[in-house]
């Protein structure tokens, strides 16, 4: 299986940038179209740039039909897609089945989300016993992505904000912006952390890789080999180094949810303790910025 690297293609449109500051502008802009961002600018600066001066000519971007009707639900429907859990069924709370079901056909037709399917196994009767009640309406999801980090970030911050940014109170929206940022780029830090591990692994070895959810719980990366390996990781994108508490944990939702590793996998924005540095554990494998820039260079190219 093979994925390409999107961190390695964007880097071309800022070089200059250090490794955590262009896996930022990656969550921000990756996918647009003519990209021109300012070197003399930070971050919120070029948002500006890009997404307030150029509202109009974007907006026609990521406008998906004529029908103007359609469009507003489907606005709806990629909104609640960006600041939710991104279950496909989530949506249905607040829209129609079929409308849904319109939308989404129109969304994968055109590339701009993708599935992930769920590895859970679905819950079956044992014997003549039956489902326990509480566990019978219960359905195993899919998750959605966005095909672009540029399409998240549009219906998660700017769509919503169109009134106050034709009202020129960009300050506001840059200020919910600035709030929201860091889980805005904790996804694109765990999906990127796929794309690393899948690196450091022996090609076609990998029958499948992403993040894991059930009923039991999440856990962001799980990746099954074919010489029945499986992966367990955690991806943190904060200022505090990875101590010892996050492994334990990890370990635990790991055991609940039965997934039986044989390695653990963390990759961190900020570094490791002193604790997980100096520990003699095989079985765990360690990634930061440093691993994320060499990915960025396209020296671990899968």
């Amino acid at each position: 299986m093979s994925m390409q690297n999107n961190l390695f293609i964007f880097s071309k449109h800022c070089p200059y940038l250090p490794i955590e500051k262009l896996i930022e502008y990656y969550s921000v802009f990756e996918g647009l179209d003519d990209l021109s961002l300012d070197p003399d600018l930070d971050l919120f600066e070029n948002i500006k740039s890009v997404y307030f001066d150029k509202f109009d000519i974007l907006k026609e971007k990521f406008t998906y039909t004529s029908n103007s009707r359609l469009q507003k639900d489907m606005g709806y429907v990629l909104t609640k897609l960006s600041r939710g859990d991104r279950k496909r069924f989530s949506i249905y709370k607040h829209i129609s089945r079929n409308k849904g079901n319109q939308i989404y056909k129109i969304l994968f037709d055109k590339n701009i989300i993708k599935e992930e399917i769920s590895r859970e196994k679905p819950i079956k009767r044992q014997g003549k016993r039956k489902i326990k009640k509480e566990l019978r309406r219960y359905r195993v999801e899919n998750k959605i992505h966005f095909t672009t980090q540029s399409c998240r970030f549009w219906f998660n911050f700017i769509s919503p904000n169109e009134f106050l940014i034709r009202s020129r109170k960009y300050d506001k929206v840059l200020g919910e912006i600035r709030l929201h940022l860091k889980e805005h780029v904790s996804l694109s830090f765990e999906l990127l952390s796929s794309l690393l591990i899948r690196s450091h692994l022996p090609k076609n070895s990998i029958l499948s890789i992403g993040s894991y959810w059930s009923k039991k719980g999440e856990i962001d990366l799980l990746v099954k080999t074919k010489n029945k390996q499986n992966i367990v990781g955690e991806s943190k994108w904060k200022n505090t180094k990875i101590c010892k508490n996050v492994l334990n944990s990890i370990k635990r939702k790991a055991q609940i949810a039965d997934l039986n590793p044989s390695h653990y996998a963390l990759f961190s924005k900020s570094g490791f303790s002193k604790e997980i540095l100096n520990s003699k554990d095989e079985t765990l494998m360690l990634f930061d910025l440093k691993d994320f820039e060499r990915l960025a260079k396209g020296k671990n190219d899968a």
